[in-house]
């Protein structure tokens, strides 16, 4: 931080990526300057010598911001961190780059799916903290014929041919990490987003702020709340 402003002083902002959600004060003081910290999610496991060096450094505590996406994570580093100073913010950002009717109907065109058909998409990798199950217990029950787009990495290639095999499923598929071009016509194909996480999940989802910039309509599992989600339709695997 403190090279980053001598070399760049007429900046406005430093913006300085780290996989630490530790070392909060000591950031402070070896950076000499105020700053905020964003954190997205508590993973990180500090040893003992870490630790040791948080505790010697936390003055510098009170030269920073913490912001956290949502009210789980805060409170799981308010248990760590009681004294660092912090606020509850969604980081979604609005770019003004909403979904063009351009491309919804390229979108549509792209996958071969009819302006009157419905279709839904299921974006990103197949993490654990990505309830796949309810997805594919609600699929299961399909009474009417369903566009699934699916886009990320990693995907259970087993699971997608069983959905393939799903009589009143049509399953499209966008393996891997895809541009920002191709998961606009992905988003721009579907009347609305999938999203399920496993309960407890307490980081705020990139899928839902991606919908919320997009203007893209959400289905959300009756035991993932977001509170970062907008208004959404909620559903569950059962009748």
């Amino acid at each position: 931080m403190r090279s980053a402003r001598q070399l760049e002083s007429g900046a406005d902002a430093v913006v300085i990526l780290t996989a630490s959600e530790a070392l909060h004060g000591a950031a402070a003081l070896l950076g000499g300057q105020p700053h905020r910290r964003f954190v997205h999610e508590a993973v990180t496991t500090e040893d003992t010598v870490v630790k040791l060096l948080g505790r010697l450094a936390r003055r510098g505590e009170q030269q920073m911001i913490a912001v956290y996406p949502t009210q789980a994570v805060g409170d799981q580093f308010a248990a760590a961190f009681p004294h660092l100073p912090a606020v509850v913010r969604a980081f979604a950002v609005d770019d003004g780059r909403r979904l063009t009717d351009a491309e919804r109907d390229g979108g549509r065109t792209t996958f071969g799916i009819p302006a009157a058909e419905a279709a839904v998409c299921l974006v990103g990798g197949w993490w654990p903290y990505k309830d796949i199950d309810v997805i594919d217990a609600a699929l299961a029950r399909l009474k009417e014929p369903l566009h699934l787009v699916v886009a990320g990495d990693p995907l259970d290639e087993a699971v997608l041919e069983r959905w393939r095999a799903l009589p009143h499923l049509r399953l499209h598929t966008v393996p891997g990490p895809v541009a920002e071009s191709v998961l606009r016509l992905v988003y721009g194909a579907a009347d609305a987003a999938l999203v399920a996480r496993h309960p407890g999940v307490g980081k705020e989802s990139g899928l839902v702020m991606d919908a919320a910039r997009l203007g893209v309509p959400l289905i959300v599992s009756d035991h993932d709340h977001d509170p970062a989600s907008p208004a959404v339709c909620t559903a569950s695997p059962g009748p």
